[in-house]
């Protein structure tokens, strides 16, 4: 599957990473939202971003992971 920007989506599960990547999930879940760095949703991503002010040299890079793990 190719996402709609023409990066692959793969299935990783089985990979050599996928069970480091379980673990570490399960020691950052809880610490989620507990800092000014994470959004809850898409509505409270646009308000925070109205607030902001961006220079020409800084970027915006986003983490959106769902259903990591079924």
């Amino acid at each position: 599957m190719v996402h709609n920007d023409g990066v692959p989506i793969v299935l990783a599960v089985g990979s050599p990473c996928y069970r480091l990547v379980r673990e570490l999930a399960q020691i950052l879940t809880p610490l989620a939202g507990l800092n000014g760095y994470t959004v809850k949703n898409s509505v409270s991503f646009v308000e925070t971003v109205k607030e902001l002010q961006i220079s020409p040299w800084d970027h915006l890079v986003g983490f959106d992971v769902t259903n990591l793990f079924t």
